[in-house]
């Protein structure tokens, strides 16, 4: 009786990620519902929080707002200063749900002039692999929503490299998720 030698092909296992990048808003009302959701889904994944601070095009001054360019560079040191501090308390408080929840956490920002090409690039250079993020501003939300309605959600989902898996959430909630 002869044996038979049977080739079976494995798929390899998916890239297992120990971190969850959160990404999230200078409103800490609108993020934290998303933070919140990524804790509870972690399945005790490193946190890792990612804010995008998008630098002042303007400057109030006097009443009045300047663009950048059209005060002195003593007033926008000041300002930026002013936002830089504003940014890391922001960042405190959202460390500070992550203890609260007994998670570990850990902060990362960068500056962008726009903050969803900020997203994609810090996906890219520092390869994300799965990231939280919102999918809908407070007026397009709806129970029924299954679509993005986010601009700055749609550009990640198309432009971030295809090895991230984003998952979008509002209040709470699971929208969708990109593969």
């Amino acid at each position: 009786m002869g044996s038979r030698l049977e080739i079976v092909e494995e798929t390899p296992p998916r890239e297992i990620e120990d971190k969850i990048y959160v990404a999230v808003g200078k409103e800490l009302k609108d993020s934290q519902s998303i933070l919140l959701w990524a804790i509870r889904n972690s399945e005790g994944k490193q946190i890792c929080i990612l804010h995008v601070h998008q630098p002042a095009e303007k400057i109030a001054f006097m009443g009045t707002k300047f663009r950048i360019n059209q005060v002195g560079t003593h007033l926008v040191a000041e300002h930026h200063e002013k936002e830089k501090k504003d940014m890391v308390e922001l960042l405190k408080k959202y460390k500070q749900i992550c203890q609260e929840e007994g998670v570990c956490v850990k902060l990362h920002d960068v500056d962008n002039i726009s903050i969803e090409e900020g997203i994609v690039k810090f996906i890219s250079d520092n390869n994300v692999k799965r990231l939280v993020m919102g999918a809908a501003a407070d007026k397009y939300y709806s129970k029924k929503m299954v679509n993005l309605k986010s601009k700055k959600a749609m550009y990640v989902r198309l432009q971030a490299d295809a090895s991230c898996e984003i998952q979008f959430i509002y209040k709470g909630n699971l929208i969708t998720t990109r593969y």
